[in-house]
């Protein structure tokens, strides 16, 4: 039997959500698969700290390279040599360097099928837009733009702040370009392309005539990995975890105004309430909570590994998610943090503060969760509920088990491989 071929630049033991997610997946899956990563480089992840269960039909091939560029180049390379060793390649990005090995791989041998999983948009995503390290302010390109009137987009002033930029900014222009060119060609030349929710389907495919090649395959969680974890607390403060990554675009920082005037309100927040952060968070978020008199009520902890992670969720009251607010850019989030499915493998409640509208709030109301927008008063509401007033979630374990227990997506990955490649692996 033939092998699939998988490009995943992050894979255990690199704690990442990329890597974690693909893991899982692999491991239920009924097909043998060579994954062709690295372990030279860490950026991007919270380090060597993964460790899951191995699987023996899935065999890790380490990559001697330490960027992307070059993990490409070398993915493309072990292909090349041990072709008749697959029936299949799958490529992962994050890095999008990942689908420019699977581009080389398909024009090179055009016979193969080829599965693309986008984890994230690649040449518009909104971050790169919401922090202008790719388009100018100025830029009828600029989604900040998209609804701008005629006359800005007209006007000389405008064009000229925007040459300006592209002056001043060639290394933006290149890498645009070049996301640019990679995302269309590898949309146009994949077998499948892989989404992991229905608002980045719709941003990744606006042209209806390719939705055909789009399969949703939803972030997972392994029930597995929870069996020997606690599964209730008793008494003590209602515990808040929040775990992974907070930056710039997606701030803590209206969640800890929130429980700042909460706490003023109440006086004795702090014998009733405690949040824990774990993961990164941005200089501002830190300050925030000093300069709000919260440390007593937050405790930030620096990244930890992915099995610790799992037993601080499952020792929580609720799980604690925050989306970026991407209003200024697009009108959907279209992004879902692979920790949800963590957080839903932990059968714990989430407190999600989020745009109103995107698959992932949709999933989190039909999960039975509580969503809330980013005002300050929306928040301190939702928070004086729960601790004061009662208010619980209700999930529904059963609707959530269907759309991201790691079988069901992984049978649906299987399906897929079964499409593409009809005589079988």
């Amino acid at each position: 039997m033939k092998r699939i071929f998988v490009v995943s630049w992050f894979y255990p033991p690199l704690n990442s959500s990329e890597g974690l997610v693909t893991a899982r997946l692999l491991a239920h899956t009924k097909y043998p698969c060579d994954v062709f990563t690295q372990a030279a480089s860490a950026r991007w992840s919270y380090g060597l700290t993964a460790e899951l269960p191995t699987a023996d039909h899935v065999r890790r091939i380490e990559a001697k390279a330490d960027t992307p560029t070059a993990f490409a180049e070398e993915a493309f390379r072990y292909f090349q040599a041990h072709r008749d060793a697959y029936s299949l390649v799958m490529t992962r990005s994050m890095p999008p360097e990942c689908h420019a090995a699977g581009l080389a791989i398909k024009r090179a041998f055009p016979e193969i099928p080829w599965l693309a999983s986008f984890g994230d948009p690649i040449k518009d995503n909104p971050y790169r837009h919401l922090d202008e390290s790719l388009f100018s302010r100025w830029s009828v390109l600029s989604l900040k733009n998209r609804n701008a009137s005629p006359g800005f987009c007209l006007s000389p002033r405008r064009a000229a702040h925007e040459l300006l930029w592209l002056l001043r900014h060639r290394a933006a222009l290149r890498e645009r370009v070049m996301l640019s060119d990679l995302e269309d060609e590898t949309i146009r030349r994949a077998d499948r392309v892989l989404v992991n929710n229905r608002s980045e389907l719709r941003f990744l495919l606006p042209d209806e005539a390719l939705r055909d090649k789009a399969v949703l395959l939803r972030h997972s969680y392994d029930p597995a990995l929870y069996e020997d974890l606690p599964r209730q607390r008793t008494g003590g403060k209602t515990r808040f975890v929040f775990t992974g990554t907070l930056d710039a675009q997606r701030s803590a920082c209206p969640l800890l105004e929130a429980i700042a005037e909460l706490k003023a309100d109440t006086g004795d927040l702090e014998e009733r309430a405690e949040f824990l952060f774990f993961g990164t968070m941005a200089e501002r978020d830190l300050a925030a909570i000093v300069r709000l008199g919260l440390t007593a009520l937050v405790c930030y902890s620096p990244p930890i590994s992915y099995a610790d992670s799992l037993r601080q969720l499952s020792a929580a009251d609720w799980a604690v998610h925050i989306d970026a607010d991407l209003s200024e850019v697009w009108h959907e989030n279209v992004f879902f943090a692979a920790k949800l499915s963590d957080y839903f493998g932990a059968h714990v409640p989430v407190f999600a503060i989020g745009m109103p509208s995107g698959d992932v709030t949709r999933c989190l109301e039909r999960a039975g969760m509580v969503t809330v927008g980013f005002s300050v008063g929306e928040i301190k509401q939702a928070l004086y509920e729960i601790l004061y007033l009662g208010r619980r979630a209700v999930p529904d374990w059963d609707w959530i088990a269907s759309e991201f227990d790691v079988q069901r997506t992984a049978e649906r990955l299987d399906q897929v491989i079964t499409e593409v490649v009809p005589n079988g692996i």
